[in-house]
């Protein structure tokens, strides 16, 4: 019998509308990117925060989304699995989908971001491909 980690890749993997016996296969892949192993099969409520984010990212990523919505999730993890992670998200960048990329990490968002995006109370206060500008707005409403 599958654990609740699995139950979850295979519900995540349900809600997909395409090839749904192809993405079955992906399950096993998911599992080794994810990193947490033997835990797939214990419940989630056993999970850590940072093991359902991997579990999350591995999903999201192996059913190839055209937006992928990332929150922070190269801060989580040990350092193989971040740069995994960011390789796996430089390669979605190249490709033809659309990777919003959201945090706090100057160094992450050079690295990986095209155009950049500075929020103030919710709202957008810079936008530009001139990422250190943008970056420097940040600090800038972060110091008030």
């Amino acid at each position: 019998p599958y654990g609740v980690g699995m139950k979850v890749s295979h519900g995540c993997i349900r809600l997909y509308p395409e090839g749904i016996e192809e993405l079955y296969e992906l399950v096993p892949s998911i599992v080794v990117f994810s990193g947490i192993g033997e835990f797939i099969d214990q419940p989630l409520r056993t999970y850590s925060s940072g093991m359902r984010a991997r579990l999350a990212f591995a999903i999201a990523c192996h059913l190839s989304p055209q937006v992928l919505l990332i929150d922070e999730v190269l801060a989580v993890g040990d350092s193989a699995f971040r740069e995994k992670s960011k390789a796996k998200i430089m390669e979605m960048v190249k490709s033809d989908a659309t990777v919003v990329l959201v945090s706090h990490n100057a160094g992450i968002l050079r690295e990986i971001c095209d155009r950049v995006v500075c929020l103030n109370k919710g709202k957008i206060d810079t936008i530009s491909n001139d990422i250190n500008s943008v970056i420097e707005r940040y600090r800038e409403l972060s110091s008030q």
